[in-house]
């Protein structure tokens, strides 16, 4: 069967579930996704066609699996469809639209994203739109798209995370300009850090992991103990992020956390540091009865669950 086939196979089952569910209608059709991997502009079109006629949950039940199945198997390129549902009248589907594209590097997308951000009427979809800017912001970083570009990008996640918009999308914001190192944007993640909101706080601290500013440093370490397990963790994430070997005794503490993702990011950062820290883990692993805690008190090793060695050191 050639890919054309497969494609007009997928056109018979949409344009019959388009006339036969009705509006109201839960997912509906199934068939392998692939089939609607790397479309051609004439199979856009003629998917288009098919899929504005369909339900609103239909259509994001598709983009949504979609969405999954790209992300874990890089061979598969739902992007052109990604493109043109960008446009749908249903904000989960955009949602779902937005994260399909995330590794997407065409510049056309910047404005679609700020104009999402800045005016769609559902606030999922700003949020998603504003997380998404942040891979372009990193671009800029990188060198890989015009600093006059990268910083009308960074203005305008800055007028958005210090503005009025929903807690959410203002997170988003301020994880997205993070990436960046242009003027200001030190004051932007310190004003969101001294926020009461929590969430927005862990946004900040999520943000300072992005930086590569070593600035951040102090608050990082002192986040590493607070009470609150979001913040250990998002702490423990940005410790890692900015391979903060200063937080290593407090990171191996937190190994024993009550919390499962602040031992998950404290097991990634711990990783993320590497070096000698491995070798010295690994021997603790192996059987060192005790080791110190780092702030002059023993107590026993914990590490001998097996996920946890192996996440640590994946050889």
């Amino acid at each position: 069967m050639t890919e054309q086939k497969l494609f007009d196979a997928v056109m018979v089952l949409l344009k019959k579930e388009s006339e036969t569910a009705p509006p109201t209608a839960g997912p509906g059709v199934r068939f392998p996704l692939h089939w609607l991997s790397d479309l051609g502009r004439l199979q856009v079109r003629e998917f288009l066609g098919a899929w504005r006629k369909l339900p609103a949950a239909t259509r994001r039940d598709l983009l949504g699996r979609m969405e999954e199945e790209a992300r874990a198997n890089f061979e598969l390129d739902f992007t052109a469809i990604a493109h043109v549902t960008l446009d749908d009248a249903d904000g989960g589907v955009k949602v779902h639209a937005i994260r399909t594209l995330w590794e997407c590097e065409d510049p056309k997308l910047i404005d679609r994203f700020l104009q999402l951000m800045e005016k769609d009427s559902d606030s999922a979809v700003r949020s998603a739109a504003a997380s998404a800017l942040g891979a372009f912001v990193e671009r800029m970083e990188l060198e890989k798209i015009p600093a006059s570009i990268g910083g009308k990008i960074v203005e305008r996640l800055k007028v958005v995370a210090g503005g009025t918009d929903d807690l959410e999308v203002r997170r988003r914001a301020v994880e997205s300009i993070g990436f960046s190192s242009e003027p200001g944007v030190h004051e932007v993640l310190a004003k969101a850090y001294r926020q009461r909101e929590e969430s927005m706080k862990a946004s900040s601290l999520f943000a300072m992991g992005r930086s590569a500013d070593s600035r951040w440093s102090d608050t990082i370490l002192k986040e590493l103990g607070n009470r609150s397990p979001a913040l250990r963790a998002e702490a423990a994430r940005a410790a890692g992020a900015l391979g903060l070997r200063s937080a290593v005794p407090l990171l191996i503490e937190l190994l024993e956390d009550p919390d499962g993702n602040v031992r998950w990011n404290t097991i990634d950062s711990l990783g993320e540091i590497g070096g000698e820290l491995r070798t010295k883990l690994w021997r603790n692993c192996r059987g060192k009865p005790k080791a110190t805690n780092g702030i002059g008190s023993k107590r026993p090793w914990r590490m001998r669950n097996f996920r946890i060695r192996s996440a640590i050191f994946p050889c």
